[in-house]
């Protein structure tokens, strides 16, 4: 773990150690211990005076009431304490609270013993804190890091915690950070920081199969708008969460997306033209009349129109830009998400989930998710995202589906860092044993 893997992608390349580095004085980025915020010390406390005010009222009702104060709480993503969640329980008394109750024993249990101390801290902030802390061993989502050049320091009043990215641009920043990391008493599971880049990149990961050859795994890529087949994807090439990513069934849409700035310029200086002759004609007194100030917008759109098709027709035979990626559409009602526990290439631990949604043509998270299950992933599977992970340590997710036809795997995705299948989706006994072979074997 703590050596670099050179950044070539394939062949054999020596594992060679870097020399010591010297002790740093960083400013620390967080106050006190991680789990500390004055904020939200203050709100719990006042939640936790409201409950008692409850407990001690009681009444119809008073569980339901108990329930959701806490369900607010969590939204307002301030972290309810045991007290409040003992509270909550002493409100349910009626005879219709009883299931409200069973609710927060089974969540307050499931959260672990008294007084653990973390042991993972997922970052930055991307509100899994309440499923994490579920896990019961110390897993926790509460620290706002996204790589800014202030470190975070760990409370050394407790034993050594795993720093663990939930974004891709965090687990870059982990990777680059990786040694300066541990001296400040994180323990950190990464490799060289060009070997995520790549694995982050959705251009770069679909060169890496190809090279790796198994290009027939991923969906087809599109060169230029004029050779897709529609409707396809269009995506950033860096991105998480599907943000700006898109179905399209046009070339003009494709290059809205990727041209984005420049249509937007081009419809813009149209408009600027002709506020600047309406503007011109007041100033002259021939300030134009409702019929003709319609007959102007008329124009202007006109000229729009032609302006863009002219711009659709000359750039739908250019290549696409580089940060985004033109691809296939890979049709179906089920998409599979498996996280993988990695050091340099092996596979250490496999966590596999297949969600079913309404519609086999959609971008998620702009679909209606049926239902989700824990699956196990076949061998041939793990060989193909295997040929990809050459030099990786940490936790990779795969993002993929099965083609109608021929049932073969097809990967559009790979994120170097934990993914939200695991935080909510796998069943927490599943997720509880990952987390602890990697604190087992990698320590």
């Amino acid at each position: 773990v703590d050596a670099w893997e050179s950044p070539a992608p394939f062949g054999p390349s020596p594992l060679r150690r870097r020399p010591a580095l010297q002790p740093l004085h960083l400013p620390m980025a967080i106050p006190k211990s991680l789990d500390w915020r004055p904020s939200e010390e203050k709100e719990v406390c006042r939640l936790n005076k409201d409950l008692a005010k409850l407990v001690k009222t009681g009444g119809a009702g008073a569980g339901e009431e108990a329930y959701w104060m806490i369900e607010d709480m969590w939204k307002k993503k301030f972290e309810p304490n045991r007290r409040s969640y003992t509270l909550a329980i002493r409100a349910c008394v009626g005879p219709d609270d009883e299931e409200y109750a069973k609710k927060l024993r089974h969540e307050l249990t499931e959260f672990g013993p008294r007084g653990q101390n973390p042991r993972f801290e997922l970052t930055p902030l991307v509100a899994w804190q309440r499923e994490m802390k579920r896990v019961g061993i110390g897993v926790h989502n509460r620290l706002e890091w996204k790589g800014e050049w202030k470190l975070p320091v760990p409370d050394n009043d407790r034993p050594s915690c795993w720093l663990v990215p939930t974004q891709d641009p965090a687990a870059l920043e982990v990777a680059k950070q990786q040694h300066h990391l541990r001296q400040l008493g994180w323990k950190v599971l990464s490799c060289h920081p060009d070997v995520v880049d790549r694995l982050r990149n959705k251009a770069d990961l679909l060169g890496l199969f190809e090279r790796a050859g198994w290009g027939k795994c991923t969906p087809a890529r599109y060169a230029t708008p004029i050779e897709a087949v529609y409707p396809c994807i269009v995506k950033p090439a860096l991105g998480t969460f599907g943000k700006d990513t898109c179905i399209a069934y046009t070339t003009e849409e494709v290059l809205r997306v990727t041209h984005r700035d420049k249509l937007y310029a081009l419809e813009r200086r149209i408009e600027q033209e002709a506020d600047y002759m309406m503007t011109y004609y007041e100033q002259h007194g021939q300030e134009q009349d409702e019929e003709a100030r319609k007959k102007m917008q008329i124009e202007v759109n006109e000229k729009t129109d032609a302006a863009i098709i002219e711009f659709i027709d000359e750039h739908e035979h250019y290549e696409v830009e580089k940060d985004f990626v033109l691809q296939e559409l890979v049709v179906g009602f089920y998409e599979y998400s498996t996280s993988l526990l990695v050091s340099d290439g092996e596979i250490w631990d496999v966590a596999g989930i297949r969600y079913e949604y309404n519609d086999d043509v959609y971008v998620w998270p702009r679909v209606q998710l049926i239902k989700s299950e824990h699956v196990g992933v076949p061998a041939e599977h793990l060989r193909v995202m295997r040929s990809v992970l050459k030099g990786f340590t940490g936790v990779c997710n795969f993002n993929y589906k099965l083609r109608k036809k021929t049932g073969e795997i097809c990967i559009f995705e790979a994120n170097p860092r934990v993914g939200g299948d695991l935080a909510f989706d796998v069943p927490k006994p599943r997720v509880r044993a990952f987390f602890e072979k990697m604190d087992a074997v990698f320590s």
